[in-house]
């Protein structure tokens, strides 16, 4: 694995991290400037950095909390855009109740000079649970 691929992954972690911690500021400063998407399951898109900020709002006041548990990833890069693609678990926690249900999770990123951002995110839930 090249120092690249582990920047991407740990692109990954951070993400996963403060979407765990619902720290919205650590999560906004994830993602590139305002030419963003965020496309997730049930409908969710979101084309731009106030949609970001609206989402990412709405999802700390909730009472549920998610986290991810990967089980593998893909990376691949150049030297400007990368990709890198979980495959694991969703982790929802709401009080003491805790389901895990299956995800991909797809983030296409662009290397800027203060390092790697997310420019477009795509998680999605396999059919079936696999």
């Amino acid at each position: 694995m090249t120092t690249t691929d582990d920047e991407l992954i740990d692109l990954l972690e951070a993400f996963g991290d403060a979407f765990g911690a619902r720290d919205t500021r650590i999560l906004r400063a994830l993602f590139d400037d305002d030419n963003v998407c965020f496309v997730g399951s049930e409908s969710l898109v979101l084309h731009d950095g106030s949609d970001l900020e609206e989402f990412f709002g709405a999802y700390a006041a909730q009472p549920a909390s998610f986290s991810f548990e990967w089980d593998s990833c893909q990376v691949s890069s150049d030297d400007r855009w990368g990709w890198i693609v979980g495959f694991g678990r969703e982790v929802r926690q709401e009080g003491e109740a805790i389901t895990k249900e299956p995800i991909r999770l797809t983030l296409a990123c662009r290397r800027r000079g203060d390092g790697w951002r997310i420019s477009h995110l795509h998680s999605s839930t396999p059919a079936g649970g696999a």
